[in-house]
């Protein structure tokens, strides 16, 4: 096959892509880096490091020389100087090592921790579009970065990203796209060597799966993810989130008994987190937070005395956040606990409900509506009374916004 003989490099890589008969977007795929990348080695504004250059020589089948990255020999038999470089192709050279700098990459973790504290105010419609355009340009940050420690931070920061990716899709209740998230989160985890990321991956995939319906598999990541916590900050979130929630669903009352307890030790053992720490955050659960969990696991259970204990312990705390999704919630489990005990109150768990659903009007996740559909089941038998009509078609109306 004829090969281009342009030798600059802006023009080689272009032409020999378009020989081959491929897009940018297919060069990338094949490449394992961004069409970004692709359009910026292309034009000459970006270079293309070791890993890349041989991808690129062997998709094009061309050498370094021919794609432009090495220069030509002299093609002469007379005695010629040795090469020589200007200081300013030393220093772009040593830009190029060290292209992502350290305030950049603080930016980075300090645009993460901004949206893991906003999530809950605004919710993952207006968030996850700001997490794609970082994760974008992390990906960037990465192609680029030569220094070990930095590329490590990026890994991390990055696997964070798709990690709250996958949060919010569950919220969103896109399943699928939460698992693939996770799946990229894991790995870069691994890159970054980060036991802690990956443990609250492994909360992540347990939460999807619990609103997926999997119970079993929603326990068995949870206990995946606590061998990777160890004593860790991830291990409250585990034991409560994971293991309690996904045992209450499958019956086992001992089972919740033993994970709450446990959870309470563990919170007791790691530094006092005041309030309501955030659902998402990659730190430890406040024990507002816990007990909010716990609370879940009871109602499953058929347990309103063990229900109102522990929402006692949350209430209030919530009532003072910003978290309107958990007072929200908090609010649905008390009202699905009055309506699957044998001497519920009608009136009281449609106040609830309507309570509850008033506080997150206009911005439903799918817990939100899960458990509001929960309450229109377990109420069946109260159809007729006017406060519960009332409610179901509450829930209806939330149903369709969902």
């Amino acid at each position: 096959m004829a090969r281009p003989k342009r030798q600059d490099f802006e023009s080689n890589l272009a032409d020999f892509r378009r020989h081959a008969r491929l897009t940018q977007e297919e060069v990338a795929e094949r490449l394992e880096a961004t069409t970004e990348s692709v359009s910026r080695h292309e034009r000459g504004t970006a270079t293309p490091g070791s890993h890349l250059r041989r991808r690129y020589c062997e998709l094009y089948g061309a050498t370094d020389v021919q794609l432009g990255f090495a220069p030509r020999l002299p093609l002469t038999d007379q005695p010629s100087e040795s090469p020589t470089e200007e200081v300013s192709d030393v220093l772009e050279r040593v830009r190029s090592l060290t292209r992502v700098g350290t305030d950049e990459l603080i930016c980075f973790e300090l645009g993460v921790a901004d949206l893991v504290d906003r999530y809950e105010s605004s919710g993952p419609v207006k968030l996850a579009p700001l997490l794609c355009g970082q994760r974008r340009r992390l990906e960037s940050a990465i192609d680029e970065c030569r220094a070990p420690r930095q590329r490590q931070r990026l890994f991390r920061v990055a696997g964070q990203v798709s990690g709250l990716l996958a949060y919010m899709a569950v919220n969103r209740g896109r399943y699928p796209l939460a698992r693939a998230y996770c799946l990229e989160a894991t790995h870069l985890g691994g890159f970054a060597e980060d036991r802690d990321l990956l443990a609250w991956v492994k909360g992540t995939e347990s939460f999807c799966e619990y609103y997926a319906g999997d119970y079993r598999r929603s326990f068995e990541l949870a206990r995946e993810g606590l061998d990777l916590a160890g004593n860790g900050p991830q291990r409250v979130r585990l034991l409560i989130n994971g293991d309690a929630r996904a045992l209450g669903k499958l019956g086992d009352l001992g089972g919740v008994h033993a994970a709450v307890a446990q959870a309470y030790d563990a919170v007791d053992e790691q530094p006092e987190i005041p309030g309501v720490s955030p659902c998402i955050s990659f730190g430890g659960y406040s024990r507002a937070r816990l007990a909010s969990n716990a609370v879940t696991a009871y109602v499953d259970l058929g347990r309103p005395d063990d229900v109102a204990a522990h929402a006692a312990q949350a209430l209030d705390e919530f009532d003072s956040s910003e978290s309107s999704w958990s007072q929200s919630l908090i609010r649905l489990d008390l009202a699905n606990s009055m309506a699957v005990a044998r001497n519920g109150d009608p009136a009281e768990a449609s106040s609830l409900i309507t309570a509850a659903l008033g506080i997150s009007a206009g911005n439903p996740i799918a817990s939100v509506v899960q458990r509001s559909r929960s309450f229109v089941r377990a109420t069946a038998r109260w159809r007729g009374i006017p406060a519960v009509d009332d409610a179901h078609e509450l829930v209806r109306t939330v149903a369709r916004l969902g």
